[in-house]
């Protein structure tokens, strides 16, 4: 499973066609993208992660592991906060999300 986020999928959908041929040859199971500039509503990375958090925490129940890639100083704090509020819409650990979920800078 894979989340991609950028501006406009136009100029900056770095490795698209590489990422889509990943995906078709199934070894990725999921590709999600944002792109924010491209629709009147701005997604993000992190809109997906909770629009997908059923089956994200279903994955990480079975040992995946997550690497996000970006800027540190904002992106950052905004994913982990939409994957304690995913814990909690996937009904895991909802007394504590952010417990389960360590920050590393």
């Amino acid at each position: 499973m894979a989340f991609l986020g950028e501006r406009s999928a136009a100029t900056e959908y770095l490795y698209g066609e590489e990422l889509e041929a990943i995906y078709a040859d199934r070894h990725l199971t999921r590709l999600d993208t944002a792109f924010s500039r491209d629709h009147e509503r701005k997604i993000y990375v992190q809109d997906r992660l909770v629009e997908h958090s059923a089956l994200l925490w279903s994955w990480l129940q079975d040992g995946a592991s997550v690497y996000v890639c970006g800027d540190a100083s904002r992106m950052a704090k905004d994913v982990h906060s939409a994957l304690c509020r995913g814990s909690t819409r996937a009904g895991r650990n909802a007394s504590g999300g952010s417990r389960r979920i360590p920050r590393r800078a």
